[in-house]
């Protein structure tokens, strides 16, 4: 019977557990990888609710107001809040500001015919009290929404 070299022995030895080190390194990197990727989709997906809400917002404060298109647009943006957020940002979104849009819609409308002036004025003023509350959703929305839109890792 040959005599093997030590060195084969030793060298025999390590391989398995090299080899097995190796691969739960790599077995790691995936899991990271694959929880980095669940991250960012989620992180797409809630991002583009938060882009609906911004979209409706800047159309309130560049036009004064929405189109049905705009509506549209908005309803289906939030329609996966529910999934993606806390019951507070769905509520927001659903009821809130939801609710300020189709006030200041009405509004809108109340205004355009022929109202004595005394109403007509305290409607407008309504109108004006509302946009400005639209104009500051920006920051309170970016408060809300802070803590679901981080990727730290």
């Amino acid at each position: 019977m040959p005599i093997v070299p030590l060195w084969v022995v030793v060298l025999s030895a390590l391989l398995t557990p090299t080899i097995a080190v190796l691969a739960s390194v790599i077995a790691y990197r995936q899991w990271r990888t694959a929880q980095n990727k669940l991250k960012f989709d989620l992180f797409d997906r809630r991002l583009k609710v938060y882009e609906a809400l911004t979209s409706v917002l800047g159309r309130v404060l560049t036009h004064g107001g929405t189109t049905n298109e705009d509506q549209g647009a908005y309803l289906e943006g939030i329609q996966n809040a529910k999934w993606l957020f806390g019951e507070e940002i769905r509520e927001y979104l659903q009821n809130t500001v939801w609710r300020a849009i189709v006030d200041l819609e009405l509004l809108e409308s109340m205004t355009n015919g022929m109202t004595p002036e005394p109403e007509r004025s305290a409607r407008i003023a309504k109108q004006a009290e509302l946009r400005n509350w639209f104009a500051d959703q920006y920051k309170h929305a970016e408060s809300l929404f802070s803590k679901y839109m981080s990727l730290g890792h």
